[in-house]
Parts: C-alpha cells; sequence; structure tokens
C-alpha cells in the first residue's frame, strides 16, 4: 500500500541520516540519502507540493555531495565502486532536477529565491 511505502521510504532515510551524522564523507551513503529523498520528493503523498519539492532539493544537497566526495575519493581499490556510486548519484541528480522543473513555477529554493536548475547542473 501507499502508506507502507512512505513508512519504508521514510525510515530508509532516517538510516541514511543516521550514517551520514557517522561518516558524512562517505560518498555511497550521501546519494542514498540523496535518493531516498528523491523518491520522497517525486511521490506527492497526501498532495502536499511544497514538501515534495522540499525533499528534492535535500536530494540534490545530498546527491550534489555524494559527486563531490566520489570525485575527491582517491583508493585506488575501490575505484569501480566509487565509479558506480558517482555515476548513480550524478544520474539521480539529473532525475531530481528533471523532478524539480516539471513542478513548474511553485519550485522555488527556500528563502522564496527561484532557483536555476539547469545552470546549477552544467556547473
Amino acid at each position: 500500500s501507499e502508506s507502507m511505502k512512505r513508512t519504508q521510504l521514510m525510515e530508509a532515510k532516517e538510516s541514511f541520516e543516521a550514517a551520514t551524522t557517522l561518516d558524512p564523507t562517505n560518498p555511497s551513503v550521501r546519494s542514498s540519502l540523496g535518493l531516498a529523498y528523491l523518491l520522497l520528493g517525486v511521490k506527492k503523498y497526501g498532495g502536499d507540493i511544497d514538501n515534495s519539492i522540499q525533499f528534492i532539493f535535500q536530494s540534490i544537497q545530498h546527491l550534489k555531495a555524494a559527486v563531490g566526495l566520489a570525485n575527491d575519493d582517491a583508493e585506488p581499490i575501490e575505484n569501480d565502486d566509487i565509479t558506480r556510486v558517482r555515476t548513480a548519484a550524478m544520474h539521480n541528480l539529473g532525475l531530481a532536477y528533471i523532478s524539480l522543473d516539471g513542478m513548474g513555477s511553485s519550485a522555488e529554493a527556500p528563502g522564496g529565491i527561484k532557483n536555476t536548475h539547469f545552470l546549477d547542473w552544467m556547473n
């Protein structure tokens, strides 16, 4: 059911938040947290678009961190794993930006500032 899926996503989000608190430099954990936020954001539970937008903004924050951390990781043994994490995070980041842009003019950054999603993606 929908409420069970939401409950499971919220539990996953909370688990990854706890893991991020323990190791904020782990790109895999940051990417997973970003995905959990993205999945919560794209499904507008109860029609709450503002909550969905906030989840997607949080998703973007964690996915961008994952990409940056994966780029900074110099461990040669984990190179294949890091490459996979970076690729997944970039893919999900693209989906987050597409989802946010699909929400139209209501998708404003916190504080009411219009976000330039595609310009941000290009930088």
